[in-house]
């Protein structure tokens, strides 16, 4: 282990910018205890905020494209709040219950981000950079997850939102919906990707109920895969360098899963308790992408492309 910050309560979040402009990046910390927390990569704290009730949500982006970041955060006191890159507050907005996801991006095509943020209210905010409404959109519940893209190549962004009753939405930049799926289970995850390296856009959405569904653009099913239990995590990474993507989802019963650009089984790697969350990076600088899985047993494994076990690092002494 290399170092430990104590943030003395539950860690909901995670985010990682360079907020100081040294070209490398902090990683920043969302927790129950109310605080917001920079740290550099050695473990350093570089700074603190406190809002008014714990953190649940977190984003890093640069919102005024000046090339300092921002960070944008969603409490359990409803608001929204934005934080300079040294730690101070620009503005805050309150919604109409607990923030729940935060997400930032350019939908209008104006080159600045605008700030997306689901509440327990059943609607989606749409704040422009400095904080000022653009819309609400009722969606029927909390968003579990969030992810924006441009679905119909218009030159507009769309917003997705997995909410937790397992509907999935995609509003425009005008806030008006555009489309809307069910899958019945509480959407853990989502990405907007192109799998199979052809131009066209896939929404991989993974679901409590047990099923992971792959939508085109337009909201209309290209295929899905039945899991053995329900759906947590999920990542897209090409794990072979073939220029098509594969999709790598973690579950309640263990199973750390790879399916091809089409949905084929891959393979299956079992970490023994419930996998939360999955990570595609170059952990080990050989030039090749491993998968982290955390799991409920406090241990990170890291996969090959294979699937198979290179390390285990645990988190519980």
């Amino acid at each position: 282990m290399r170092w430990l910050h104590n943030a003395w309560d539950i860690v909901w979040d995670l985010g990682a910018g360079d907020i100081d402009n040294d070209g490398v990046p902090e990683i920043i910390v969302a927790a129950q205890d109310r605080k917001v927390h920079a740290l550099t990569l050695d473990g350093t704290l570089r700074w603190q905020y406190e809002a008014e009730a714990g953190v649940y949500a977190l984003h890093v982006a640069d919102l005024e494209g000046d090339g300092r970041p921002e960070v944008v955060i969603g409490a359990d006191d409803d608001r929204v709040y934005v934080l300079e890159a040294e730690g101070r507050l620009r503005w805050a907005y309150r919604t109409g219950g607990r923030v729940t996801r935060v997400l930032t991006a350019d939908l209008d095509s104006d080159g600045r981000r605008e700030v997306v943020a689901s509440s327990w209210d059943g609607n989606l905010y749409l704040l422009s950079g400095d904080g000022q409404l653009r819309w609400t959109v009722p969606v029927g519940a909390a968003a579990a997850s969030l992810a924006a893209a441009d679905l119909d190549n218009d030159g507009h962004g769309e917003v997705l939102a997995g909410t937790q009753t397992g509907a999935l939405h995609a509003v425009g930049a005008d806030g008006r919906l555009r489309w809307s799926y069910d899958t019945g289970g509480y959407i853990r995850a989502l990405r907007v990707t192109d799998l199979a390296g052809n131009g066209s856009i896939d929404v991989v959405a993974a679901s409590a109920g047990g099923t992971l569904y792959v939508l085109d653009g337009a909201g209309t099913l290209r295929w899905s895969h039945q899991a053995t239990g329900p759906l947590l995590a999920a990542e897209v990474v090409d794990l072979d360098g073939d220029g098509r993507r594969e999709v790598i989802v973690g579950g309640s019963d263990g199973h750390v899963c790879a399916l091809d650009a089409g949905g084929r089984l891959l393979w299956r790697y079992r970490v023994g308790s419930a996998t939360w969350a999955v990570c595609a990076a170059d952990v080990d600088g050989d030039g090749q992408v491993e998968i982290a899985a955390g799991a409920d047993d406090g241990a990170v494994y890291v996969l090959d492309e294979y699937g198979r076990l290179k390390g285990k690092g645990c988190t519980r002494e």
